[in-house]
């Protein structure tokens, strides 16, 4: 165990027990999922995916477009 895995572990000891358990669950959840903080859902996975083809769909205003509405409203 690393220095750092026991100075957390020494400082979660003093915590209240619903703290400790609720740690206890975090470390276990990233253990248990190869490091991963948390688990998207089947709609937030879409979703990400959705937003990243939006710049190839040309789904963004274009520099120009973006450039008028700064023009007219003097910025």
């Amino acid at each position: 165990m690393t220095k750092l895995l026991e100075e957390a572990f020494r400082r979660a000891s003093d915590l209240p027990e619903d703290r400790q358990d609720l740690i206890g669950r975090m470390l276990l959840q990233v253990v248990n999922e190869g490091g991963a903080l948390c688990k998207l859902s089947d709609m937030q996975v879409a979703e990400v995916r959705r937003s990243l083809a939006e710049p190839e769909a040309g789904s963004f205003a274009s520099e120009e477009a973006v450039g008028a509405v700064y023009k007219k409203h003097g910025a």
